[in-house]
């Protein structure tokens, strides 16, 4: 009677627990789509294109089933496929074309990369830092301007930092993460006279699939990752009902105060 009377007057501070996830990017879901410009002495042209992106982001979540923060520590990125776009400069001034691959990642301590909260599924991050590289080959003819071709690096001017925004949310043992990092890099005086303005988006679908939501025999009732008075509630009908699922002491098979015992320690000494 008296483990009983403990397990029904027992209080607990809830303990938020943060966990390492890594995310997969899903490049079937995730591109990048930059506005690619050329200038040419006073001739200007633009144009668009799209390339799929894979990867990975390292992050640590506080609370993953019913995710509360979100710690952004590094991500690696790369396109697919290489990106081509061509440009017409006009009226019928000339045309050029850029093509290129990239690779993104992290760079540097991350500028304020969190703990930041997640408030209905959706964080902010004031300034994440992302450096860029990669080789882009260019080729240009325009009217009474002049011509060119040739390759030059985008490590010269790759690295990039902007707030960025995106939602978290969990279901069933899977975490999602969507988000748009801005990625713009401006390559001027190219090759004396051209230059190379990149501005866009990356669009990141990512998840994380949990191992075992539960951090312990008593966390028995989302959300899982943190012991609190719902996992009481659980357990109080379990035991009553002697349910397998509340035999968590020995012996095994029966049902009694050890296990009560045994699920006020664990509660107790909540998540890690």
């Amino acid at each position: 009677m008296r483990s009983s009377f403990l397990l029904a007057a027992t209080i607990c501070t809830a303990t938020q627990a943060s966990q390492p996830v890594t995310f997969t990017v899903d490049p079937s879901r995730s591109f990048y789509q930059p506005t690619v410009t050329l200038t040419v002495g006073n001739f200007s042209a633009s144009n668009q294109s799209g390339v799929e992106v894979s990867g990975f982001i390292e992050a640590v979540v506080t609370d993953p089933t019913q995710p509360t923060q979100i710690r952004w520590d590094d991500h690696a990125l790369s396109t697919d496929d290489d990106l081509n776009v061509d440009v017409v400069f006009n009226p019928g001034a000339g045309s050029g074309s850029v093509g290129f691959s990239t690779v993104m990642a992290a760079y540097g301590s991350v500028v304020n990369a969190g703990p930041v909260d997640v408030n209905g599924g959706v964080f902010a991050f004031p300034s994440l830092n992302t450096d860029v590289s990669g080789d882009i080959t260019y080729s240009y003819n325009v009217l009474f301007t002049g011509s060119g071709n040739g390759t030059t690096d985008l490590d010269q001017d790759g690295q990039t930092a902007s707030a960025v925004t995106g939602t978290l949310v969990h279901d069933a043992g899977l975490l999602t993460l969507t988000t748009l990092i801005p990625v713009r890099i401006s390559l001027p005086e190219v090759d004396g006279s051209l230059s190379i303005d990149l501005g866009g988006n990356l669009s990141l679908v990512a998840t994380a699939t949990l191992d075992d939501p539960a951090c312990s025999v008593a966390d028995l009732a989302p959300p899982f990752g943190i012991t609190d008075l719902d996992d009481v509630d659980a357990f109080i009908p379990l035991f009553l009902a002697a349910d397998p699922a509340a035999d968590i002491a020995l012996p095994t098979g029966i049902i009694d105060l050890a296990d009560i015992d045994a699920f006020i320690a664990a509660f107790i000494a909540g998540c890690p």
